[in-house]
């Protein structure tokens, strides 16, 4: 999925310096760059299973929140954007048996609608793409289906407070000595974060 990242940016890069005008000009209209910081709450049900028996382990706790948007202005109210929402929280790893640095991310192509075509305008936004898992022990990474969904308050031009929820499905699998093995993780987060447009 980090992969992905760099072409999309770079074309959005592009689309920027082919039209300077419509870039951080004060306008919605064009490129726009979002990163957001916050907290919230994770929890992840993983599921391993082995020889026909399965084990559960359920890790929730408070987590750091990151909220990344780089898109493009159709104009003062709709963007399409490359979304990336990430939460790090700690808990126990259904591998390791061990606590560990835990972290779930949804990524995707995103809109985002603002009410107002200029601020304070409250807005909403809804991300569908790919969700990713990392439970701390290294290759162990997995990823599925994931979407998110939230909204938000841009309360001063260039500022905003926003909450997303997200729901994610990562899963993957091996093979042991001819038996496989099936990891699967069931991710729902809650983000609350402050932004910063560029516009």
């Amino acid at each position: 999925m980090r992969r992905t990242i760099l072409p999309i940016a770079l074309l959005l890069s592009a689309v920027a310096w082919t039209d300077p005008a419509q870039a951080f000009d004060g306008s919605r209209k064009g490129f726009t760059l979002e990163i957001g910081l916050g907290g919230g709450f994770q929890s992840a049900s993983q599921e391993f299973s082995f020889l026909g028996e399965t084990e559960e382990v359920d890790a929730s706790g408070p987590a750091f929140a990151t909220n990344v948007k780089i898109g493009y202005g159709f104009n003062e109210q709709l963007i399409v954007a490359w979304t990336d929402n990430l939460g790090i929280s700690s808990g126990e790893s259904i591998l390791t048996n061990k606590d560990e640095s835990l972290a779930l991310s949804v990524g995707g192509i995103g809109l985002t609608y603002f009410f107002n075509a200029d601020g304070p305008s409250p807005f909403i936004d809804v991300t569908i793409g790919v969700s990713g898992w990392d439970d701390g022990n290294d290759g162990n990474r997995m990823s599925g289906m994931g979407i998110s969904v939230g909204g938000g308050y841009e309360f001063k031009p260039n500022w905003a407070a926003g909450v997303d929820l997200g729901w994610g499905n990562p899963s993957d699998d091996a093979s042991l000595l001819g038996e496989k093995i099936e990891v699967s993780s069931t991710n729902i987060s809650v983000g609350l974060h402050v932004s910063h447009l560029w516009y």
